[in-house]
């Protein structure tokens, strides 16, 4: 199963707090300045000035922390979908050599033991991948969300399931296969070709959510 690693986003977000930190310390040495220089009636004004500084800075230095770890998920997503289609090319491959009248009848058996064992594989990428525990393909696309500090910010991320029971049945096999022969390449290599195409669709969606983060 594809499981989170040393990401990208574990080291942006340690970039991310040095820069928030050193901001809000500004501001606050600024607060500071201003409230030694006022007098007795006005501080009450810094210290709540200063007080919505602090709560502001606790809401984006955890929002930060939240959006570094839905990238370290979108980036096993990606991983996981980038394999995927690896995998895909491999049986498409497969599919157009199994569809030749020379193949010998070991050829054929060779090839489709192949195919089956790379869509097992597939399979089992595409249902079983995890992220912290968690599934890395969810019901819907875009139906997870995180919070990115107070104020009610947040967005919404989740890479979709895909489906592909028209190539892979639910007994656990291909429903088509290579030594079916040329009568059924074209069937196989569009079946493959359109799952592509969904796979590509949650690889350009998932692409854009790390990048709104970033």
């Amino acid at each position: 199963m594809a499981n989170i690693g040393a990401t990208t986003a574990f080291y942006k977000v340690e970039t991310s707090l040095s820069r928030a930190n050193n901001e809000v310390s500004k501001s606050m040495e600024r607060l500071a300045t201003g409230r030694a220089n006022a007098n007795a009636g006005d501080r009450s004004s810094f210290v709540a000035m200063a007080d919505t500084f602090r709560l502001d800075f606790a809401g984006t230095k955890a929002g930060i922390k939240g959006a570094s770890v839905v990238m370290g998920y979108l980036e096993t997503g990606m991983r996981v979908l980038d394999s995927a289609s690896s995998l895909l090319a491999r049986i498409q491959e497969l599919a157009v050599l199994g569809a030749n009248s020379s193949n010998t009848t070991a050829d054929a058996a060779a090839i489709d033991a192949e195919a089956e064992a790379i869509a097992d594989e597939f399979h089992r990428m595409m249902t079983k991948s995890t992220y912290k525990g968690k599934n890395v393909f969810v019901a819907t696309a875009g139906n997870q969300k995180v919070a990115l500090g107070g104020r009610s910010a947040q967005m919404t991320f989740g890479i979709a399931a895909q489906t592909y029971t028209a190539l892979y049945s639910t007994t656990g096999s291909l429903i088509k296969t290579p030594s079916d022969g040329a009568a059924t390449q074209g069937a196989l290599t569009s079946l493959i070709e359109s799952i592509q195409t969904k796979l590509n669709t949650a690889r350009v969606q998932a692409g854009s959510q790390y990048a709104a983060l970033e």
